[in-house]
């Protein structure tokens, strides 16, 4: 039997109670015509037709005893329905309820009630079970038509569709079930078994960590149907939310709500009892759902092998290296990767090539980085590159052991098996030390362009509070910030933010321990790059020295170091000279540091660039006191010897 058919049979009774009332009213005949009743009998042999006709069709299933079952109608309501569904299906039904005047609550009554006592009693019944009645109608108002909702309609056609603001819950974008795993399915269905409606299921997570596909692959594993709601104009609508309430009662489906900025309270209400999927953020509270159980579920956390292998199956054709590194680099959801792999090779396509290059990667994965720094520090852009540093072979060393822990820690914990039991937090941690301007920053900026990183540099003026707890705050945030944004976090002059401990003298003394105590457990787990910068190593908190992976140390340059940063600074530029610039004379006479040397060639420029426009030995002696100046110095005959009289004045 189609359910065309079966609708048609189940229905069909009411024309015997529609007669009846219309031969009350003196309408038997029209109504008789509509409802093809031949040799018409009187009321009292109408509603004997009826409910013999009922009583036969006792027995029989399908979507309309479904409805009853599950709202547990009582035989007016019941009858109710079947007369709304009776007049949006067939017209000779309508044409004879609209000759009553429409279908009505009071018609409902009146056509159903033997008298008006029993009418008033049906409808206090009515009204005791306002809930049922307010999911299947529109409009449950006395003098309103009676019209079903279209969710309870398209149901009693056999159809399952959620209301037009729903959709029904598929995944975004495939996940690789044999990469990750999690018991989320399991746990979902344990408790299920244990309270089969009422449960708020909060899938914590990160965005792109699989909260709607560790929904559907509980759906395929233990069967049912989730409608998708997205907060927007549904929220706070009753009559959208009583669709979808209707939609969830009879279907028994699910319903995954995305990530919610107002609170669900009222829409938890309007849908009790049934079973809500809650994408919430990494650090979001659980909702109050009065009625309901709430259950917290984690989505995982990939790991590096796990990374490696999706980003491998997404995009085969990519370098295996630059795969690597782009596990290791960006601790991404598989949403996030897949989501790149995208960019990636539509930004290749821009270029005009079919290969991915590491460029596209690198630009693709930034461009899915979400996080404040830029509110929170400095972002420090540099061109420098390893030649520009000039620095002693155990020093350049050191940056390359530095350089090497960030490309292959992971292989190193992951794959080796030194995991955290042996090394601690995934976080590279290293110090730069020595007088100023010896290429401390310089040497930070070339780290973090080596790696293909951003480089944030703290303020700590921005950071540092005069109110308790405000600069605990203002650090949490760096450091949180900082581990999404996959930088490199820079802390200049870190003696001012990490010096040490000293007697507690009064509640000043307390606090700042505190807070000193704070920072090195903060800095001690933190899992990014963080380099740090001082010329007072002495100043240091023992503590925060133990902390740290590696020192390294910046020399003071000696002569013949000075002499590779003259010959650095004014021949790797375009910038035109004379022959007649004596590099050793200027290294070995003026004990200048290499930014000093560097601010000497910049001065001697501008001067050239005023005066004759090329730079010699005048322009650079020039430049020469104007930094002695700076430094309160005083360049002397003596120091300049044959080269005084090319001292421009």
């Amino acid at each position: 039997m189609t359910q065309a058919e079966y609708l048609t049979t189940q229905l069909s009774p009411l024309r015997w109670p529609l007669y009846a009332f219309a031969l009350e009213g003196g309408g038997g005949a029209r109504a008789a015509e509509f409802l093809e009743i031949a040799n018409p009998p009187d009321s009292a042999k109408a509603w004997q037709a009826y409910a013999d006709e009922v009583s036969s069709l006792e027995e029989a299933g399908g979507s309309l005893r479904d409805v009853r079952e599950i709202l547990r109608l009582d035989p007016f309501c019941f009858f109710t329905v079947k007369l709304a569904l009776a007049a949006q299906l067939f017209p000779a039904y309508r044409a004879v309820l609209d000759s009553f005047g429409g279908l009505t609550l009071d018609l409902a009554l009146r056509v159903f009630s033997a008298s008006r006592e029993e009418a008033s009693s049906l409808y206090a019944l009515w009204r005791s079970q306002k809930r049922a009645a307010g999911l299947l109608f529109t409009d449950t108002g006395g003098g309103a038509p009676l019209r079903l909702r279209p969710v309870v309609f398209d149901f009693l056609l056999g159809l399952a569709a959620p209301p037009e603001h729903c959709a029904v819950l598929t995944p975004d974008a495939p996940l690789y079930p044999t990469l990750v795993n999690s018991d989320i399915p399991r746990l979902i269905a344990a408790q299920l078994s244990v309270r089969p409606s009422g449960n708020v299921f909060c899938l914590c997570g990160a965005k792109g960590s699989g909260r709607k596909f560790w929904v559907t692959r509980f759906l395929q594993e233990h069967g049912g149907i989730c409608a998708r709601l997205e907060p927007g104009e549904a929220f706070g609508k009753p009559e959208a939310m009583a669709d979808l309430a209707a939609f969830l009662t009879l279907t028994g489906a699910f319903l995954y709500v995305g990530d919610y900025e107002k609170p669900l309270e009222a829409l938890l209400r309007a849908l009790r009892p049934a079973n809500v999927f809650l994408a919430c953020g990494e650090e979001a509270s659980l909702p109050a759902a009065e009625g309901y159980s709430v259950i917290p579920l984690k989505t995982p956390v990939l790991g590096f092998e796990q990374r490696l292998a999706i980003w491998g199956t997404c995009m085969p054709e990519a370098d295996a290296e630059d795969l690597r590194v782009m596990s290791a680099r960006y601790r991404f959801t598989t949403g996030q990767i897949l989501d790149a792999c995208r960019e990636a090779r539509e930004s290749a396509v821009r270029a005009g090539g079919a290969a991915v290059t590491a460029v596209c990667l690198h630009t693709a994965c930034k461009g899915r980085l979400t996080h404040g720094m830029d509110k929170l520090a400095q972002r420090a852009r540099s061109e420098y590159v390893w030649d520009d540093l000039i620095l002693p072979k155990e020093q350049k060393e050191l940056l390359f052991h530095i350089r090497d822990r960030v490309l292959y820690g992971e292989t190193v914990r992951g794959a080796w098996g030194l995991d955290r039991r042996a090394c601690g937090t995934s976080g590279v941690r290293a110090l730069f030390s020595g007088p100023p301007g010896t290429g401390k920053t310089m040497a930070a900026q070339i780290l973090a362009r080596e790696l293909g990183m951003e480089m944030y540099t703290v303020n700590l003026a921005m950071l540092v509070s005069k109110y308790i707890g405000e600069t605990e705050k203002n650090l949490e945030s760096v450091f949180t910030e900082a581990a999404k944004s996959a930088g490199v976090l820079f802390f200049d002059e870190a003696d001012a933010l990490f010096g040490k401990r000293g007697e507690q003298r009064d509640s000043h003394d307390k606090y700042a321990n505190m807070q000193t105590a704070f920072l090195l457990q903060r800095f001690e787990s933190f899992d990014g790059v963080a380099l740090l910068a001082t010329n007072l190593t002495s100043n240091l908190d023992p503590a925060f020295l133990r902390r740290i992976h590696l020192r390294v140390e910046f020399p003071a340059p000696d002569a013949e170091t000075r002499v590779l940063l003259w010959k650095s600074f004014m021949e790797n530029s375009r910038a035109p000279l004379d022959g007649g610039i004596d590099a050793r004379f200027l290294a070995e006479t003026f004990e200048l540091s290499g930014s000093a040397i560097r601010n000497t060639v910049l001065t001697a420029a501008y001067i050239a660039a005023a005066r004759s426009g090329v730079i010699g030995m005048g322009e650079i002696l020039r430049a020469v006191g104007m930094e002695y100046a700076k430094l309160d110095k005083v360049l002397t005959a003596r120091e300049l010897g044959e080269w005084g009289e090319q001292l421009i004045p």
